[in-house]
């Protein structure tokens, strides 16, 4: 069996200093290492992870209602610009037209 020999360090985030038993291999090390690294990784807000907002409270209420007010002015402005662009195209349509009329030999 190996000696292991312990081995101190500095957790950068804590400032605390832990021990980890230096072997030859890293691989008996292994879960120590990686549970080290997912606590540090790990935040202890307590939400889920992609959570944007609490809906529970009141602030989060609001926050719902004005985001939503945003989305809906954002909604309209877009109609606004598409219907613009549609009387653009329907006045191009029209000059199209009144060409092909011109050109065309009358029937008469």
């Amino acid at each position: 069996m190996q000696q292991l020999t312990p081995v101190r360090f500095l957790h950068l985030v804590s400032n605390k200093s832990s021990t980890l038993f230096h072997t030859r291999s890293l691989v008996n090390n292994l879960p120590l290492l990686t549970t080290t690294a997912t606590k540090l990784m790990s935040s202890g807000s307590g939400r889920s992870e992609g959570s944007i907002r609490d809906g529970d409270t009141v602030f989060g209420k609001k926050e719902k209602v004005i985001e939503d007010q945003y989305f809906r002015v954002q909604e309209v402005e877009k109609i606004k610009h598409l219907k613009e662009e549609l009387l653009k195209q329907k006045a191009k349509l029209a000059e199209i037209e009144d060409k092909i009329d011109e050109l065309a030999p009358s029937k008469e």
